[in-house]
């Protein structure tokens, strides 16, 4: 799931609404120092960001999102799939995360499963 994934993993980090400026970080200057980090390529700095995201503001679906893309190119299809389903429980109508279950759950190989989240994602 490396390359392209990555991409939309940080270019949704990244349209998320910009943070005001404060002395500790807030969620979303967190996932946005992710976003930035991915594209470095450090994806383990961008985890520890987005995780830190996720412990300021647990319903932050993107961020749930960019973990499931960066721990799913690590090969921990699991805990992708478990941070996929977070975030579309969180927001059900995040496209990303559709689409991003569907290839874990491709890969991990429960094809049947990944069908009707592929059609999800399209359908967004």
């Amino acid at each position: 799931m490396h390359g392209p994934l990555l991409v939309c993993a940080v270019a949704l980090a990244m349209a998320m609404p910009a943070a005001p400026a404060q002395e500790s970080p807030s969620a979303a200057q967190h996932r946005e120092r992710g976003a930035a980090l991915l594209t470095t390529g450090d994806s383990t700095a961008a985890l520890a960001a987005f995780r830190a995201a996720i412990a300021l503001d647990p319903e932050d679906a993107v961020s749930h999102d960019a973990i499931g893309v960066i721990v799913a190119d690590g090969g921990d299809l699991p805990g992708a799939i478990a941070s996929f389903r977070e975030a579309i429980r969180l927001a059900p109508g995040l496209a990303a995360a559709h689409f991003h279950l569907a290839m874990a759950l491709e890969r991990s190989g429960h094809q049947d499963e990944a069908i009707p989240s592929y059609t999800r994602a399209l359908r967004l």
